[in-house]
């Protein structure tokens, strides 16, 4: 039972029955139970998922699967151990052994979203229980070794540091607008405001993760003290019409994330046609689409946390606006050239992280242009980890990519930027080519 503190008896586990994963299926299909494991544990989230700090969509997306790695990935010890047993609902059955994951009903369309055989699984290439489970017992042991080594633990020298250079940026910025005379001295300080937002935005990035104290009031703070006054809320990212990096997207994709089609409709493929082209053009302005993102966000969520202050925040900076142009790009380099296919349920937390995301190799000199999430493998794997400590976890990742047999994605700045502009020119090619088969029809009908 749960006791006074929020913990519970040592014995609580014992005290519920325990669950096959056909009898899992039948609660989650009938009862609209959202059943998640978590060390073969499951737990009932339907009370918690409009509190969940990080939203609905991400338990929905769990439900009937085995979320051991990624709520260990997201969550802080205290939040596993004190909150989490509040929703204990029963064990997975010891004949079952390593629980295997089911489809979350929210991938499924909603014509079969109710049945139980459509909770199964699909067959997908390549993937085996046996080799699944060895990665994720290698990327445990790795994630351990890390919390050891201390590389968890955030360097607040490093902060120090980074302020030296918001405050000399800053200053240069006010020394050209007030003391220059020329247009040139307000066209730079227009470059070095930019430079200033570019830069601390990854702060705000760290305190989103919070990698900075690990605390969740005191992160979200100043997460929303830097990102509201001074940059953006950062979401989920659609890019249509504007880019699409799978042919996939010319099908008209349902998002669970806005809960609405993406149309690829002809306006769209008029721009998808050009996409290779216009990538960095379109990336000086993505910070308008963030600003987007943020108000949407703000609106179609109303018990968000801390949204008023937010809002206040997104007041304040009007009030107070193309240099951060290298920012967009860094986050795409790093996703838009790998895989975007979808693996199923059976695919490990660490796999997927791999095979979605690549690294770009630079020296540690330019660590301050790319904020040190040029390491966006180890970032995601362990994305509550300091961005300062990635450097040196990067080579840690690799030793566990040799192991397991895993490819480490790691290409230097141009030949990223082109591997990312050839998938771009590819999608584009095949936009080109279906309007062209379609015009040919509409000829051949008239």
């Amino acid at each position: 039972m749960p006791l006074k503190n929020g913990s519970l008896s040592p014995d609580y586990t014992t005290q519920l029955p325990t669950y096959s994963r056909l009898e899992i299926a039948k609660r989650i299909a009938d009862d609209g139970d959202l059943l998640v494991i978590y060390k073969n544990k499951i737990y009932r989230l339907n009370n918690w998922i409009k509190y969940h700090p990080g939203g609905e969509t991400a338990i929905l997306h769990m439900v009937g699967k085995d979320a051991t790695d990624e709520m260990n990935a997201y969550h802080s010890h205290e939040t596993l151990r004190k909150k989490l047993p509040l929703f204990y609902f029963g064990s997975v059955a010891k004949e079952e052994g390593e629980f295997q994951s089911l489809v979350p009903p929210i991938q499924l369309s909603t014509a079969n979203s109710g049945t139980i055989k459509s909770l199964e699984p699909k067959t997908y290439p390549a993937l085996n229980l046996h080799d699944q489970h060895r990665i994720i017992q290698a990327y445990r042991r790795l994630d351990s070794k890390l919390r050891f080594l201390g590389f968890y633990q955030c360097n607040y020298w490093d902060y120090g540091y980074e302020c030296i250079r918001y405050i000399a940026t800053a200053l240069i910025v006010f020394l050209l607008l007030y003391s220059g005379t020329k247009t040139w001295h307000y066209c730079l300080s227009a470059l070095f405001l930019g430079v200033f937002w570019h830069q601390v935005t990854f702060t705000a990035h760290d305190a989103g993760h919070l990698a900075i104290t690990h605390n969740y009031y005191i992160d979200s703070t100043a997460g929303m003290l830097i990102a509201n006054l001074l940059g953006e809320h950062d979401p989920d990212i659609q890019h249509l019409p504007f880019f699409a990096v799978s042919t996939r997207f010319l099908d008209s994709l349902y998002s669970t994330y806005y809960k609405r089609i993406l149309t690829c409709n002809q306006l769209t493929t008029c721009i998808l046609q050009v996409q290779h082209l216009a990538y960095y053009v379109v990336l000086c302005f993505g910070r308008f689409n963030l600003h987007a993102q943020s108000y949407i966000y703000l609106y179609k969520y109303p018990r968000s946390p801390f949204r008023k202050c937010e809002i206040l925040g997104i007041i304040i900076y009007w009030c107070g606006y193309t240099a951060t142009m290298p920012l967009h790009v860094l986050f795409t380099l790093a996703h838009f050239g790998m895989s975007t296919d979808d693996y199923g349920p059976l695919e490990s937390f660490p796999a997927k992280v791999l095979r979605t995301t690549m690294d770009v190799a630079c020296p540690a000199w330019m660590d301050p242009v790319h904020g040190g999430l040029q390491f966006q493998i180890a970032h995601h794997l362990f994305p509550r980890m300091p961005r300062h400590q990635l450097r040196h976890v990067s080579p840690y990742v690799k030793n566990f990519c040799d192991e397991v047999g895993l490819t480490y994605n790691i290409y230097g700045y141009i030949a990223s930027n082109g591997k990312v502009l050839g998938v771009l020119k590819d999608v584009a090619i095949h936009v080109k080519l279906m309007k062209k088969v379609m015009n040919e029809e509409r000829q051949k009908i008239h």
